[in-house]
């Protein structure tokens, strides 16, 4: 399993994927002060909770635009290979992300 964590100013939401299937989606205030101890503790909950073994999740990818909190993420998650993506860093993949208009133009 494929753990993804987006550390956002207010939330950190985490997903679960199980090849290309969403599993699971869990979200917690991002909580400054917190520490790696503290996100691993409440990562492991909720991965328990809902019946995920943490041995199962074989890699995780954290993405944020709170460089600082990178590194906190990434030591919650000390046993698996993790690829941090942040906007000040190069990226390491190339994005498949397309951006599709909402509404068409009016001509």
């Amino acid at each position: 399993m494929l753990l993804v964590i987006d550390v956002g100013n207010t939330n950190i939401v985490y997903g679960v994927f199980d090849g290309d299937r969403l599993a699971h989606q869990f979200r917690v205030e991002s909580g400054r002060g917190r520490t790696a101890d503290e996100f691993a503790v409440t990562l492991r909950q909720l991965l328990d909770m809902n019946g995920v073994a943490p041995s199962s999740v074989k890699a995780a990818i954290i993405a944020s635009v709170v460089i600082s909190r990178l590194a906190t993420e990434a030591a919650s998650c000390n046993a698996v290979r993790t690829t941090l993506v942040g906007s000040m860093m190069p990226a390491a993949t190339r994005s498949l992300y397309s951006p599709v208009c909402a509404s068409k133009p009016k001509l």
